[in-house]
């Protein structure tokens, strides 16, 4: 009896740990934290953090010019993140957002060496005040080895903000859904079914 009592736990905890390795063989890499977003402007942005969640507030625009071209954006990037060469990864983000100008977020590709190889949007840009599950499914080229987020936010003419929470990588598996036409990378769609 003694002996069955001290395999339990052992066995307990190899089935535990063998079922989160199974649940995340896909996953890049987990959820990311606030920690890995650096700030790129810090002239117009400040970044603070809260309950895991990253609130960046916007410093609003002196005037009309600075809400459109050919001003610069305003970004947060995260480090160099190393992926699973090839296929397909989506891209996943939870993002809440005050009188946000053009707010939108990219994946940029690179290959070993760190060279940009490719960049695609996750979501292009969008206005106003919003609170969104945000997703783009994309194809990695060949050679990719690390990706950067970058989230980018045009100046408006009032205070703004955003926040974003949950973002996360995943590797999927596409099965017979991805299209790829003229050798252009493009996003796949209904990849769960």
């Amino acid at each position: 009896m003694l002996t069955v009592l001290k395999i339990i736990p052992y066995v307990c905890f190899v089935a535990l740990f063998a079922a989160a390795l199974h649940i995340m063989k896909d996953i890049d890499c987990c959820t990311y934290a606030q920690s890995i977003w650096i700030n790129k402007d810090n002239d117009t942005l400040s970044t603070s953090s809260a309950n895991g969640k990253m609130r960046v507030d916007v410093k609003p625009a002196s005037s009309v010019n600075e809400t459109v071209g050919p001003s610069p954006w305003s970004v947060i990037s995260t480090d160099f993140i190393p992926i699973k060469k090839g296929g397909v990864h989506n891209y996943s983000l939870d993002i809440s957002a005050n009188n946000a100008n053009l707010l939108h977020s990219k994946v940029i590709y690179y290959d070993s060496a760190k060279n940009e190889t490719f960049w695609k949007f996750i979501f292009s840009g969008k206005n106003g005040t919003f609170n969104e599950q945000l997703s783009n499914s994309i194809f990695s080229p060949p050679e990719t080895e690390y990706v950067k987020l970058q989230i980018l936010v045009r100046p408006s003419l009032t205070p703004s903000f955003y926040v974003i929470d949950d973002v996360k990588i995943v590797k999927v598996n596409t099965g017979t859904n991805v299209t790829n036409s003229s050798n252009n990378i493009s996003t796949i769609r209904d990849i769960t079914q």
